[in-house]
């Protein structure tokens, strides 16, 4: 197994029900759930930058990562395709239209 740490920016939405005083009183694992961590600057995105994580992340291995992977890309075809059928049916309905003019658009054409 490989294990990565970093140390990285916690962000909390400036818009979220806990205000930034309310962290300090926070359930630990409700507080991590409702942060947001990145190396970015989020401030220029609605976040408020709240303080400092330091994660460590054992990575499974890469086989399991690309079998889930496979996994979910299949599930996200099967999604799109039954999409692409839904699509195609009402094209076909729509192509099933036949114009017929009425009687009077007919003899005003004439």
């Amino acid at each position: 197994m490989t294990t990565k740490t970093a140390s990285i920016g916690a962000w909390l939405p400036s818009r979220h029900q806990y205000r930034p005083t309310d962290l300090l009183n926070a359930d630990a694992v409700d507080m991590l759930n409702a942060l947001g961590f990145s190396s970015h600057d989020m401030s220029t995105h609605g976040w408020v930058k709240v303080g400092d994580a330091h994660i460590s992340v054992d990575l499974l291995p890469a086989e399991q990562c690309a079998a889930d992977t496979i996994a979910a890309l299949r599930r996200e075809q099967g999604e799109l395709q039954a999409k692409a059928t839904q699509i195609e049916g009402e094209i076909q309905k729509l192509l099933a239209i036949t114009y017929a003019p009425s009687r009077g658009a007919e003899e005003v054409a004439l």
